[in-house]
């Protein structure tokens, strides 16, 4: 949540919980609904552990006068029927809201074509990011989806930022970023395209073919595919030294969205 109050949440499971909630966005969810976001396959005693760590989570609140945020619905208001939990969130509280705004007004900048601006407001976004959602969380699969669906959202917005300042400062400033942005999730064609494309305008043509050697290597290994319609096209564009498509941004549009 968003302010400069920090919970007391040394626990991994009061940590998870304050997580399933979160995801929730202030929806009443129930306790099976907690409990499937939790474990994988549930203890026995997972509905009295829900409970307790619900008892432990507002304690937790407390120590920051936020204990009436979190709420018991008695006979029902979430999914499954029966008992319910909500956490009141408001507007404001979660970094989440304040990225997303951030990212909409960049992209209004954009496709006005207020570039600077626009990179302004994505690095303002992504500074509210501390790294990939819920690392110390540990939760069952349809948790991690719901988290992954968030951190795509974060390496959606470096991406949308780094082609941003592909069209800002000279192309060597943003290849540092890139490489590290594929380390991360090294599965991205788009990423692969865009430091092919750095290496290119940077004078590295060697570099930027054995970028797409790289990334068709790790397509092939790791999925059993060939890259994409789009990054095969950079890939031809840099052998053809076709600098009219390597300068190209996804089809006239600054970002991706």
């Amino acid at each position: 949540m968003a302010g400069d109050a920090t919970l007391d949440t040394r626990s991994a499971l009061v940590r998870t919980l304050l997580t399933a909630f979160l995801i929730t966005d202030g929806k009443p969810v129930s306790r099976n609904g907690l409990i499937s976001l939790i474990w994988q396959d549930p203890p026995a005693s997972a509905a009295d552990n829900i409970r307790l760590h619900v008892r432990r989570l507002r304690k937790a609140l407390a120590s920051v006068n936020l204990t009436e945020r979190l709420t018991t619905i008695r006979g029902g208001g979430g999914e499954g029927g029966g008992s319910a939990y909500r956490l009141l969130i408001e507007p404001g509280d979660l970094d989440l809201h304040i990225f997303h705004e951030r990212v909409a007004q960049s992209q209004s900048l954009a496709d006005r074509g207020e570039i600077a601006h626009a990179a302004v407001q994505l690095e303002r976004a992504l500074q509210l990011w501390r790294g990939p959602a819920g690392t110390d969380a540990r939760g069952s699969q349809r948790l991690a989806l719901h988290l992954d669906a968030l951190n795509e959202q974060r390496l959606l917005a470096w991406e949308d930022l780094l082609e941003l300042r592909l069209h800002l400062v000279p192309p060597s400033r943003v290849t540092p970023d890139l490489y590290s942005l594929i380390a991360e999730s090294p599965l991205r064609e788009r990423s692969h395209s865009q430091l092919m494309r750095a290496l290119y305008l940077s004078g590295d043509t060697v570099g930027a073919l054995a970028a797409y050697d790289n990334a068709r290597n790790l397509l092939a290994e790791e999925l059993g595919v060939d890259p994409g319609p789009e990054l095969r096209r950079i890939h031809q564009a840099v052998i053809d030294q076709d600098e009219s498509i390597i300068l190209e941004f996804n089809g006239g549009r600054l970002l991706a969205r």
